[in-house]
């Protein structure tokens, strides 16, 4: 049996456990209590309900797949369809709001107010769709009206019949669930007063009309007020109901009635909500009392540093006023604490003075006291710092990230033997870092006077007005020589990044290299991460939005880590919550298409996700794939409907199309194919600096086999990318482009670059792998394939790159002349893919495997097959260095020229 509440905090039980992974599941959760509520309901008007605007064949798939889990969970006969027609079954599922509704037909008001435990799904995760929430907004309001009907029969019976003690109970419960219901408050004071308790009528229409002003900025109703008017004057007046004219507009707490207890749905905030949090916000006394004060205090600061800035205040006036207002700030929120406690009277303008004082109990007094001695404690510490000007300068400056001075190395030897290889470094790498466009580079003569003096790293930053400060350690060892070298932040004297370069002593040429190369690959980095963060605060005025993104980025940062550790599940958690967390940004500041395009960034994760768990295994997860890769691409047109020339944008639905396709999420197509060449030259140009657009056209070129336009879309994205933000992928697509044209020398070399500056990239760890398998010219290291492919799997726990790689080694073992293991390693490759499905995502490389070991019919056969099924490919296989050996076979020939 299943067991649904509705009211209070609400819970979904089978045999009285309780399914809270079905509850924490929105979408599930919503559209089974709409059934339970609704039914029968047609599929085309679930379908409008839970998936608006969306295509209707992916809806309904969205349906079938949520109607299929709620059967997997609840049981296949709780759920039936007949037709076209979904429904519950009601003698397997048994929900309060269906009995409350009957109750009140039959006129049993106890099993009403039995069953009512607060607002209808007041605590519950819902879908977010406008017509569910209006459909939530109504049902809410019904059930309400019965629950509060019920209520006033009740009390009215019992008060009646001379029970006033059990009157005041129903009364008291029913404003307890409903505290902004004028008739329930109005009972409980009429029945206080009338059981003799006139102070503690007096009290709960205190606590009641405090509550209104603070929540809703109304008063109570004119009979309330009258009839504690009444009890003030002495008089015992006998319990009356609201007149009928009343109860009719009150039958719905005045909290759902006007619409102020939340802005996507008429119910009450959850507890612990952001919507909560921004009520709160802005209805506390204490909040805005504090963010005025905050305010103020800000302004007064910026002054005070301008003025002190231009000369016309001194230094010290600045910590002192810092000072005053951390001092301050405990007694101003103390105030509006204790002013906010005394539930002032809404009718007096001013405070009362001997009420506050009553209130001002030790709790307050401890308070004041212990936030003065901490605010004295930090003045003492600001005044007493023994270069108070630092602080302001520091705070007054606005300083250039682009902005570099390296210092000159010191040496470390005891005869100052490395004197002039300290030298001639710091002036190499000063020449080195003048040719970057990126940065802007302090000459030798300008950080000559810092040389071998002791100064301060926030001296020599305001000194020179840098953003960032370069400076190295040059020590001998026994027959070599290492430098260390440190990047500074010059005002925070933070070790930004620190790395060590050892060579002999033979190797200046190199070591000169390696320290130019990193020390410019790891600034470019840091400083890019910071221009991107100071753009993009720049595209919004909300700080809310901001802080949202970027704790987001830092989910999806964490899921990455779990995914490459094999904790799945808890990288799915992560992204979720991200992807609520980008929502809310959005909706803060809707012109900010910061937001939108960090959920498109967003699907990718979450589609590598679905294959990761089950490598090789493209076509179970076809469906799921498909629908996260098109919500991505549907992210990206709503960007582009807000901005229709957004490189950004343009580029992101270039990628995600891309991504269906290398994923198998779709059958391979020239027409997604063309689109997204399209957006990706669109956004080439629309902004040529835009290196990740390049590089997205580079796969487009690559895919369509044209190899050499493909690596000139690289370069061009390795030059535009002058930050190194995406250095690692740029690198990785020249090598594939290089691959792929059979330039096998110069792959090599952009492998060996991305291993020395991505050392834990397992791209460039995997790229030695594939050139032992691809290379015709090298030797055919059958142990280091195998050594390669072990670490690979170590350093990525589990992938769905891992049958792929596997491949390589068969490969290289052909390439050896070990025909019968290849074979054998075929076998078990073919075997471990259990659905046969996914063998076409692998026929290109068997194909070439069967052609090394020189049985071409098998490897045409392969080609037949895979042509078949993507007739757009001939062009790119056609060319494809693993198939050298077969490009003069007739029958190769005739299948590649079939399909161009």
């Amino acid at each position: 049996m299943i067991e649904i509440k509705t009211f209070g905090r609400g819970a979904i039980s089978r045999d009285g456990v309780r399914l809270r992974g079905l509850v924490a599941q929105k979408q599930k959760c919503s559209l089974l209590l709409y059934l339970t509520l609704e039914g029968p309901v047609s599929r085309d008007r679930l379908v409008t309900v839970f998936w608006p605007g969306r295509d209707r064949e992916k809806a309904r798939h969205s349906l079938s797949q949520t109607l299929y889990a709620l059967r997997r969970e609840l049981g296949e006969e709780c759920l039936q369809t007949k037709g076209d027609r979904v429904e519950v079954a009601c003698d397997r599922v048994a929900v309060d709001a269906r009995d409350l509704e009957m109750a009140a037909q039959e006129g049993d008001w106890e099993r009403v107010i039995e069953l009512y435990e607060g607002p209808f799904l007041a605590q519950l995760p819902l879908h977010d769709g406008p017509e569910f929430e209006e459909w939530c907004s109504r049902t809410c309001t019904r059930l309400a009206r019965l629950a509060n009907r019920a209520f006033a029969q009740l009390v009215e019976r019992r008060a009646a019949a001379g029970l006033t003690e059990e009157a005041l109970a129903v009364a008291t419960r029913w404003a307890k669930l409903e505290p902004h219901e004028d008739e329930a408050q109005h009972a409980v004071v009429a029945l206080l007063a009338l059981s003799g308790d006139r102070t503690a009528a007096l009290r709960q229409f205190d606590a009641y009309r405090g509550a209104l002003a603070r929540d809703l900025q109304v008063e109570p109703l004119e009979e309330t007020l009258a009839l504690v008017e009444r009890i003030r004057a002495g008089e015992a007046p006998e319990f009356s109901p609201l007149s009928s004219e009343d109860r009719a507009a009150e039958e719905v707490p005045r909290s759902r009635r006007t619409g102020e207890a939340a802005t996507l749905r008429p119910l009450a905030p959850r507890p612990g909500s952001f919507a909560q949090l921004m009520e709160e916000l802005r209805t506390r006394l204490l909040y805005q009392v504090l963010a005025a004060y905050v305010a103020v205090s800000w302004l007064a600061m910026e002054f005070t540093g301008l003025l002190i800035e231009r000369a016309m205040l001194p230094e010290w006036v600045f910590p002192l006023l810092l000072t005053l207002l951390v001092i301050v700030l405990p007694f101003v929120a103390i105030l509006a604490w204790a002013q906010e406690a005394a539930a002032v009277d809404v009718e007096t303008a001013r405070l009362r003075w001997p009420r506050w004082a009553s209130r001002a109990r030790p709790k307050y007094v401890l308070a004041t006291l212990g936030t003065l001695v901490l605010g004295l404690l930090a003045g003492l510490a600001l005044l007493g710092r023994s270069r108070p000007s630092d602080q302001v300068i520091d705070a007054a400056v606005a300083f250039d990230p682009t902005k570099i001075a390296i210092l000159y190395f010191d040496d470390r030897s005891a005869d100052s033997s490395l004197a002039s290889l300290a030298r001639g470094l710091t002036e190499d790498l000063i020449n080195r870092l003048h040719g970057v466009h990126a940065l802007s580079v302090i000459s030798a003569a300008g950080v000559k006077p810092f040389a071998g003096k002791s100064i301060s790293t926030d001296s020599i930053g305001r000194s020179l007005g840098v953003g960032a400060l370069v400076d190295g350690i040059v020590e001998p060892l026994e027959d070599s020589v290492s430098v260390t070298v440190h990047i500074v932040h010059p005002y925070t004297a933070q070790q930004v990044h620190v790395f060590t370069v050892n060579r002999r002593a033979g190797e200046l040429l190199a070591l000169r290299r390696d320290i130019g190369e990193e020390v410019q690959r790891l600034l470019r980095v840091w400083i890019g991460s910071r221009v991107t963060l100071r753009q993009l605060r720049d595209e919004t005025s909300s700080d809310s939005a901001w802080m949202l993104v970027q704790y987001a980025k830092g989910l999806i940062e964490d899921s990455d880590r779990l995914a490459i550790g094999g904790e799945f599940d808890a990288a799915a958690v992560r992204l979720d919550r991200a992807d609520s967390l980008l929502a809310l940004a959005e909706e803060l500041d809707p012109r900010w298409l910061a937001p939108i395009l960090e959920r498109g960034e967003l699907t990718s994760h979450q589609a590598d996700l679905v294959v990761s768990p089950t490598p090789g295994a493209y076509a179970a997860a076809e469906p799921l794939v498909t629908d996260i890769l098109l919500a991505g691409i549907g992210h990206s047109e709503r960007a582009l409907e807000a901005k229709p020339s957004d490189a950004r944008a343009l580029d992101l639905r270039a990628r995600l199309r891309l991504r269906l396709l290398s994923f198998g999420a779709l059958e391979r197509s020239d027409t997604l194919l063309d689109a997204a060449a399209r957006d990706a030259s669109a956004a080439t140009e629309r902004d040529p600096s835009l290196a990740r657009a390049w590089y997205t056209l580079a796969k487009v070129l690559l895919q369509r086999g044209r190899t050499a336009e493909a690596k000139l879309a690289a370069e061009k994205a390795l030059a535009a990318d002058i930050y190194f933000a995406e250095a690692s992928e740029i690198l990785v697509w020249m090598y594939w482009a290089e691959m792929s044209a059979g330039e096998f020398a110069a792959a090599r070399q952009h492998c060996n670059q991305g291993r020395r500056h991505f050392p834990d990239d397992p791209n460039f760890m995997e790229c030695e792998l594939t050139l032992l398998c691809w290379s015709r010219d090298g030797p055919a290291n059958i142990d280091r394939a195998w050594r390669i492919f072990e670490e690979l799997d170590t350093v990525r726990a589990v992938t769905h790159g891992r049958i792929a790689r596997l491949f390589c080694v068969t490969a290289v073992a052909a390439r050896a002349g070990l025909a019968d293991s290849a074979r054998s390693l075929l076998s078990t490759i073919r075997a471990s893919i259990q659905d046969p499905r996914d063998l076409p995502a692998h026929a290109p490389i068997e194909a070439y495997v069967w052609a090394l070991l020189g049985e071409h019919d098998r490897a045409l056969e392969l080609l037949d097959a895979l042509l078949e099924e993507s007739p757009g490919d001939g062009a790119y296989w056609a060319s494809h260095p693993w198939f050298y050996d077969l490009q003069d076979h007739p029958r190769f020939r005739e299948l590649t020229e079939e399909t161009n």
